[in-house]
């Protein structure tokens, strides 16, 4: 089947487990790293103090290489003290020529260029802002650096690279109830705010070519989902597809916190997984090999690029680009732990605050669990099986079993406490929400993939395609809104830090424990290997629920006549005996209009 296929890539890309002193070494490393960089930025400490240290260790370990236990813990020190010096580095001072040195002010003008892809909203658009100069009170122009949010009405539409001139007033940022929303954005080097500016497009094409050039492929690919698929399926696919999920409706969002599914929404190693895997077994009859893998590499850095690089997709990145270069062009298999340290450390050093993303934690958190609990509890499972169940009836058990409840399980045994921590409540769905949604998944990105390609060339040709990826995104949606529903779905909770920590020791004592009663076990790889007697059923299927749902969406000969909850305002749908369509007002939030629309149109008409 196609989730099993998908599955075993990604457990050949991401948890080949086996350890070694150099990979061990490796997590160490990146390890006292990042705790640097941790404790620096939350202890404090001058950059002198922390390259003294670094200087000092690094000389205790030049000088014992006899002393081999006492070497090690000095070269973990001193690049423990690195980190600190990284963290200091990376602190933004603000001064007279940063942005955040202005604030409050009644009347401000500032010129900048439109460095990142506006996310339409329902009620305004945001709009991250390079700002280049300030222009002060008696027509004063001084250069400054720094970055603003401008919060703009829908119309007119700002693009990537536009240089433009706003003038408004310069905000601080304020926190929404229990989130960070200020931290958030100084991660992202935005300091200020800036509501319903007036704004002046100086020059388009002004930012940097190559990204323009992507940034417009994704706007089209946006365009084209939209015009293929009914809302809110179009939304969600445009989320795990291309990492915008800006025109979902809150009510759904919600539904998808609420089960626990949030994470199929965020781009990350499943599907890099999905598209390395695809890539490598499409082009290896056409290119070769080694093309084939390079031609891998080339795609998981564009996509990369076109759904935003957040934390989580570029350390999911590196480490399949990790798994391709060593394992398919240099022919040496690769460990996952040191793998996905390593990605941790290399994201670091580029952005120390990368630490602090919920993304990126949550997602090293699950893809950790992976990699330690996954082959432990398969083979426990195995064997508690195996004792009970013999022959035949254990061979079909066992793979079902391990691809859905075992590696679900050890996902989200990782990631269950941060979610409670950032979000203060904890799904109780999210085991039966998973085991469900998530074998649709490789489907929803596989024909959505394509149906969008296709559609990019030719709208009649994506739009069959785009049918099937339909039937699979309201299966998630329909059972995503039916989870959220039942009782205590979700409860909140706050463990607070020390709860968290606390949690993680216990675990991974448990952890060590399990581990010295059992020997090391050898390097897991797990080879994709698609069988034709499967793809069949399934191409079966869903042309049968695609027959069934369109016979069930033509006219009946009636006049009907949906009253829409728009939330604010009026939406009146009237649907004739012959099957046209209209609609009367369509109140103040696009998102849950279309959504409503999509729950009452057939999905396979998009017209007015």
């Amino acid at each position: 089947m196609l989730s099993v296929n998908v599955v075993r890539i990604t457990a050949s890309i991401f948890y080949h487990i086996r350890y070694t002193k150099v990979d061990m070494t490796i997590v160490q490393l990146a390890a006292a790293w990042c705790l640097g960089i941790w404790v620096a930025v939350d202890g404090g400490g001058t950059k002198g103090q922390w390259a003294a240290g670094a200087v000092i260790f690094a000389f205790i370990a030049l000088i014992l290489r006899d002393r081999r236990q006492i070497r090690l813990a000095a070269v973990f020190l001193a690049v423990f003290c690195a980190g600190g010096v990284r963290a200091n580095f990376a602190v933004t001072h603000i001064n007279v020529n940063h942005l955040a040195f202005y604030g409050n002010d009644p009347e401000v003008t500032i010129s900048g260029i439109v460095t990142g892809q506006p996310r339409v909203r329902d009620e305004r658009v945001d709009v991250p802002v390079q700002v280049e100069s300030l222009h002060g009170a008696g027509g004063v122009v001084q250069a400054v650096q720094g970055r603003v949010l401008l919060q703009t009405a829908r119309f007119p539409v700002l693009e990537y690279g536009e240089r433009i001139r706003a003038s408004g007033t310069l905000e601080e940022i304020e926190n929404w109830n229990d989130f960070d929303y200020r931290e958030y954005l100084a991660r992202q080097g935005i300091y200020r705010l800036m509501r319903n500016p007036q704004l002046v497009r100086l020059e388009r094409d002004a930012g940097n070519p190559f990204f323009q050039a992507v940034n417009a492929l994704r706007v089209r690919a946006q365009a084209t989902v939209v015009a293929l698929i009914p809302a809110p399926q179009s939304a969600l696919l445009s989320g795990i597809l291309l990492g915008d999920d800006s025109r979902m409706p809150e009510a759904l969002r919600a539904d998808f916190r609420s089960t626990g599914m949030s994470h199929i929404i965020a781009i990350s190693g499943f599907n890099i997984a999905i598209l390395a895997g695809a890539l490598l077994r499409g082009g290896r009859p056409l290119l070769g090999h080694k093309a084939a893998a390079w031609m891998a590499m080339a795609g998981i850095l564009v996509y990369t690029i076109l759904v935003g690089a957040d934390a989580a997709v570029v350390r999911a990145a590196i480490m399949g680009s990790m798994y391709v270069l060593a394992n398919r062009i240099l022919g040496r298999p690769t460990y996952a732990p040191a793998a996905l340290f390593t990605a941790a450390l290399f994201m670091s050093a580029v952005d120390p605050f990368v630490l602090w993303d919920a993304g990126f934690q949550l997602s090293f958190a699950a893809t950790l669990g992976l990699m330690l609990f996954s082959s432990p509890l398969s083979s426990r499972t195995d064997e508690w099986l195996a004792r009970h169940i013999a022959g035949e009836p254990l061979a079909r058990i066992m793979p079902l079993l391990t691809e859905t409840v075992i590696v679900t399980f050890a996902a989200q045994l990782m990631s269950l406490p941060l979610l409670a921590f950032h979000f203060g409540q904890l799904s109780l769905a999210t085991l039966p929400a998973n085991l469900l949604i998530l074998p649709a998944q490789p489907g929803v990105m596989l024909w959505g993939g394509v149906a969008t390609i296709a559609g990019m060339l030719s709208p009649a040709l994506g739009q069959p395609l785009a049918w099937v990826a339909w039937l699979l995104l309201q299966y998630t949606t329909t059972l995503v809104q039916a989870l959220a529903q039942l009782p205590f779905a979700v409860v909140d909770v706050q463990p607070g830090s020390v709860g968290v920590i606390a949690f993680y020791a216990l675990l991974f004592a448990t952890y060590w424990l399990a581990r010295q009663s059992q020997e090391k076990r050898q390097a897991l790889v797990l080879q994709a290997r698609g069988r034709a007697a499967h793809g069949a059923p399934v191409l079966l299927g869903l042309a049968l629920a695609l027959t069934v749902s369109w016979s069930r969406t033509q006219p009946d000969g009636n006049l009907h006549v949906a009253f829409l909850d728009v939330g604010q305002g009026d939406a009146i749908f009237i649907q004739t005996p012959s099957g046209r369509q209209f609609l009367v007002d369509g109140g103040q939030f696009p998102s849950v209009l279309n959504a409503r629309l999509g729950q009452q149109m057939p999905f396979w008409d998009r017209h007015l």
